[in-house]
């Protein structure tokens, strides 16, 4: 069936004053609907023939429902014409929809559409009908163009039509003559798929190749000038766009008043209304090459662009390839400072695109975004508009501040916003692996957030959050962060120590739960900063609830903390407090038996080193607190490396010697009494320096001579107590 005499072109004299306009509205909309839907089928009979008669229905209709189905139908029928397509017998195959270059030709046909005027409709198709019989030549003009730019790269997708191609090169070459409008038009398209491109210079190179320097007019010498700097990477680009854009924008066009904004030109009234008309992706685009190519460092630009983020959610836009095209622009240029503050605008808004959370970055859960959530994410983005001026970390502070809010809601109708500001929260947060984050988080509303967080856990969402957050908050200590350490410990005191400790051992107990083999929680990082007001420590490690410490004990997450707690108690001159209560002395006791076990198992304790545990037993031992079952635990790990059984390195041999010298030297009722352990060790220790006398008379080496210096001064110390060895 000829589709196209369902829309006569109203110029033709066949057809007898059969004039589509003449036509009721409601049928004038249902046959364009109709030919909408044909066009969109396989195989579809609709020619994109009839553009001329759709174009010029676009263009004369007064009645809005007619305009906006036959601009859309005029979309398609151009997009058949610029949009590459690979067709086979069966199927027709279009590029993916997030593919920057048919995001470009799209956006390239609808310039096309929306610029055409009534008198140049025929002109429009005439160029269309000679590019297609373009192809090759242009081609070898595309090749030719990239070499002559001398790039020293492969020439990336173009992302222009062979209808722009064919026309600006006849254009600016002056191989044709156009009209004053559509000479204006192509300057206009030209101009605004520069701006709207990831990487422009391939279409720029083309520019500069067709150009004959010498005879071009303003506004195409305007264009040469922009697309050479382009090329060059000129800070002269600036200059020409903005040149350019005021000569042949019209002042209240959305493009014209990203350019001055640019210029903080915000007061003039036909920017303040274009400015409340940038609302789609594409604005937002162009928004951030005029940020790009005028310095990077516009506050007024970075507050229009997330004006736009907000319009872009609020109006609930999903544009295919937004995200990626967004993340490679930072990626790509040097807008650090505002890549910091939009990355979350972007985890944001990836959340919401479709009404589904979506988290490009590692995330493969999907979660229905409920209303509020939405809502929410519109508000949160609302606050960055009010902290343009400030420093980097506002907007971020405030995200978290209102996240941890919105997190301690515990209805159940509330889960599912809970879960989404989790899953957002959670690829804001740098894991142990980033070692460096381009997102700042503020040490304090990270600690409010763990806080409320640990309270709660009962997902499994909350629990891996919770955890990831806590080992963001033991980097702080860990790495000397001296402002954020500081500023963390205020509200642990806030908090109170008793409060924080219990919130800890939730947390431990939880990776305990979930086999986590990583880091034993904050508590450790806390201690060496500052132990003296956590006695209470002393009486969860005697306490009542036997079960609760067994599973900590088990799951091997309590060794680190136990081992800070003794060392920075003795260590630090604040903790004598501590040290002098009598329940701190029960506490090492039990902390004492835990470790001697371990050297007698063999094991050594998830974040522990061997080192460490020695150095807890050292300390011990030299302060008098020595369990009563030491002797027996430490006789019984010498029998092992006497038999082979266990291996130790000859330094922690030696500091087990001393170990076992302390022990049984502090025993006041030792005297004449027969000591076993003793006898053990000497005998221990004769066989030890009699081998690495030996060693150092054949090598000769600095670390055997030490070694032996450390046993014979052991071996004096034993001989002391020669009267109390066993005979036999």
């Amino acid at each position: 069936f000829d589709w196209t005499k369902l829309v006569p072109n109203e110029s033709q004299d066949q057809m007898k004053g059969r004039r589509f306009s003449n036509a009721e509205p409601l049928l004038q909309h249902r046959i364009l609907k109709t030919l909408l839907a044909g066009s969109h089928l396989r195989q579809s009979s609709v020619s994109s023939k009839m553009l001329p008669s759709v174009l010029t229905i676009l263009v004369t209709t007064t009645i809005t429902e007619v305009y906006t189905v036959a601009r859309t139908l005029a979309l398609s029928l151009m997009e058949r014409e610029n949009v590459s397509r690979i067709n086979n017998s069966e199927s027709s195959f279009l590029p993916d929809e997030s593919d920057e270059t048919l995001q470009c030709q799209k956006y390239e046909s609808s310039l096309w559409i929306d610029g055409i005027s009534a008198d140049v409709i025929q002109e429009l198709v005439t160029m269309i009908e000679e590019s297609n019989q373009l192809r090759v030549q242009q081609k070898i003009m595309i090749s030719q163009a990239w070499s002559n730019a001398s790039m020293e790269c492969v020439m990336p997708s173009i992302g222009t039509s062979s209808l722009l191609l064919s026309s600006i090169c006849k254009f600016l070459g002056g191989g044709a003559s156009f009209s004053n409008k559509m000479s204006l038009l192509l300057i206009q398209i030209a101009t605004k798929m520069l701006l709207f491109m990831e990487d422009p210079k391939p279409f720029a190179a083309i520019i500069v190749y067709c150009s004959q320097e010498n005879t071009l007019r303003t506004h195409m010498a305007g264009l040469y000038r922009i697309a050479k700097s382009i090329l060059q990477n000129s800070n002269r680009t600036w200059t020409g766009i903005e040149s350019l854009v005021s000569d042949v924008f019209l002042p209240e066009s959305s493009l014209s008043c990203i350019v001055r904004t640019a210029k903080a030109d915000v007061n003039n009234e036909s920017t303040q209304l274009g400015v409340s008309q940038c609302t789609d992706a594409t604005d937002l685009r162009q928004c951030l090459s005029i940020m790009k190519y005028s310095g990077g460092q516009n506050e007024k630009l970075k507050t229009l662009a997330r004006r736009i983020l907000i319009n872009i959610i609020e109006a609930g836009e999903t544009v295919p390839g937004f995200m990626s095209r967004l993340v490679a622009f930072f990626g790509k240029h040097s807008l650090q400072k505002f890549a910091e503050i939009e990355g979350t605008n972007i985890l944001l808004l990836s959340a919401t695109r479709s009404k589904e959370i979506d988290i490009p970055f590692g995330c493969d859960s999907k979660l229905q975004a409920c209303s509020v959530g939405m809502s929410l994410v519109s508000e949160l983005l609302r606050c960055s508009t009010s902290f343009a001026s400030c420093e980097d970390k506002s907007f971020i502070s405030n995200v978290w501040k209102l996240s941890a809010s919105a997190l301690q809601s515990k209805g159940a109708h509330t889960s599912g916003l809970r879960d989404f500001l989790l899953t957002i929260m959670m690829h804001t947060t740098p894991t142990e692996k980033d070692s460096e984050s381009t997102v700042p988080l503020p040490p304090g509303e990270m600690f409010d957030l763990w806080s409320i967080i640990a309270r709660n856990l009962t997902t499994k969402l909350a629990v891996e959050f919770c955890l990831q957050l806590e080992d963001c908050l033991a980097a702080l200590f860990g790495n000397m962060c001296g402002q954020g350490a500081w500023v963390i410990y205020q509200r642990i005191c806030t908090l109170t120590p008793e409060a924080f400790v219990d919130l800890s051992v939730k947390t431990l107990l939880k990776r305990v739960e979930s086999s986590d083999d990583g880091e034993s929680g904050l508590l450790p990082y806390v201690l060496r900063y500052d132990c003296s007001n956590f006695s209470c420590l002393s009486n969860l490690f005697v306490g009542s609830d036997t079960e609760r410490m067994s599973k900590l004990w088990d799951g091997e997450q309590l060794d680190l903390t136990a081992a800070t707690f003794v060392l920075q108690a003795y260590k630090q001159k604040e903790a004598n407090e501590i040290i002098a209560s009598a329940m701190f002395a029960e506490a090492v006791g039990v902390i004492g038996r835990r470790f001697l076990d371990l050297l007698t198992k063999e094991t050594v304790s998830m974040g522990m080193s061997l080192e460490l545990l020695l150095s807890v037993l050292e300390v011990m031992y030299s302060n008098q607190i020595i369990p009563h079952d030491t002797q027996q635990g430490i006789l019984e790990l010498f029998r092992h490396l006497e038999n082979g059984t266990t291996v130790l390195a000859i330094d922690h041999e030696i500091r087990l010697m001393n170990l076992a010298f302390c022990a049984e030297s502090s025993d006041k009722s030792l005297g004449p009494n027969t000591s076993i352990l003793l006898t053990t060790v000497f005998m221990r220790c004769c066989k030890v320096l009699s081998k690495h006398v030996k060693k150092m008379a054949r090598t000769k080496g600095i670390a055997e001579t030490r070694w032996v210096e450390s046993l014979v001064n052991s071996f004096s110390s034993f001989v002391g107590y020669a009267h109390s060895f066993d005979e036999e």
